[in-house]
């Protein structure tokens, strides 16, 4: 019986351990600031898949930080709408998250469809931001530590892999960086 190699499964597993190991202390170290709720989990996952992408792929269109923080912002104001009128209605408290998550998504999906920003893990975000809704100013500083966290990473990518330039990091601002969609 002939078993493969062990050691060339390793091998191809060794860059992906210090990228699972970067993006997991990332979202750790921004959970220290918060107080971690059922909430907050959900936006913590969220900056997760989206950390795990980031080191996966780089160079991709739906992990270049114009696509990245704009999907985020676009999960953020329509999550706030979405509670701030949910709030408003009588007696649908039983149906505001079902609601809520409904319009959420639908909303945040096409946004990001049409201004050529998707990317997914923000999607999953948007739940952590409609349950973190209640506080407003919270919810703001949460954002923003996705965001900044989100484009540390990056910068960190620019900084040691040498198929990125530390001189094209600010491209990474415009629609035609990466072509790869």
């Amino acid at each position: 019986i002939h078993m493969p190699s062990r050691k060339k499964h390793f091998k191809h597993l060794r860059p992906h351990i210090v990228h699972a190991i970067i993006a997991a202390l990332a979202v750790a170290i921004v959970a220290l600031f918060f107080q971690v709720t059922v909430n907050t989990i959900f936006l913590f996952a969220s900056m997760g898949g989206s950390a795990a992408l980031i080191m996966l792929h780089p160079k991709k269109h739906t992990n270049s930080l114009r696509c990245v923080g704009l999907a985020y912002m676009i999960v953020f104001f329509v999550s706030y709408i979405a509670w701030y009128f949910m709030q408003r209605l009588p007696s649908l408290n039983s149906l505001y998250i079902s609601v809520s998550i409904f319009f959420v998504i639908t909303i945040s999906f096409l946004l990001m469809v049409f201004m050529d920003v998707f990317h997914g893990p923000a999607i999953g975000g948007a739940l952590g931001f409609v349950l973190e809704g209640q506080d407003s100013f919270e919810l703001v500083f949460l954002f923003a530590a996705v965001v900044i966290m989100l484009y540390f990473l990056k910068l960190l990518q620019y900084m040691y892999k040498e198929e990125l330039k530390i001189e094209h990091f600010f491209k990474e601002f415009t629609k035609e960086h990466y072509g790869q969609k």
